[in-house]
């Protein structure tokens, strides 16, 4: 399956729409705050894509992890995260958190996408899948992958993915590692257009 990735703002954010978050960003560079987690990962450079399409100057805090970079949402040290769907959907149901867009739409979820507020180039999510050894013996993968997609494709699992977050699309071993080699070459390509290097 995948998770989208969520723009998101404390509750009680001044900022209720991207556009409300865009222009001071622009007027004052590097005030507002992002927080990321997993440098270099698909939340990240959908947040770099963001701030070159729109042209706002938003200053990026880089966290170890989602729990640590939630705490710092919550308490209102940052003004906005990128984060999957998944990791954001219990604030979401809380009411901690609000939403501001999505990079990828959820069925029955009215939540804008990316694409709605006029930015259809951030649009980056996470890919899930299972993964064994290259090495794996021919007999036993031959076994796994049809169990596997046997309880991906069962509705009581699918319904549990959809409740956490996780848009249930299994895809055959072969589609999924092509669509990762894709995913590879178009991160790859942002990475360097952007700037991007390792510190």
């Amino acid at each position: 399956g995948s998770s989208p990735m969520i723009f998101g703002v404390h509750n009680t954010s001044p900022f209720k729409t991207k556009e409300e978050l865009i222009d001071p960003a622009r007027k004052n560079p590097g005030k507002v705050t992002c927080g990321v987690t997993r440098l270099g990962r698909e939340n990240n450079i959908n947040f770099e894509l963001f701030k070159k399409v729109t042209g706002a100057n938003i200053k990026i805090v880089p966290f170890k992890g989602t729990g640590e970079a939630i705490a710092s949402l919550l308490g209102k040290h940052i003004d906005m995260m990128v984060l999957t769907y998944v990791g954001f959907l219990p604030y979401i149901k809380s009411g901690e958190a609000r939403v501001l867009a999505i990079t990828q739409s959820v069925p029955n979820v009215n939540i804008p996408t990316i694409a709605d507020v006029g930015y259809p180039q951030v649009n980056i999510h996470m890919l899930l899948g299972f993964f064994v050894p290259a090495k794996i013996p021919k007999v036993v993968y031959e076994k796994l992958v049809p169990v596997f997609k046997k309880v991906v494709t069962n509705q009581d699992v699918s319904k549990k993915l959809e409740n956490s977050g996780v848009l249930k699309q299994y895809k055959a071993p072969g589609e999924l590692t092509t669509e990762l080699r894709e995913r590879w070459d178009i991160a790859a390509k942002l990475i360097e257009e952007l700037g991007l290097k390792k510190k």
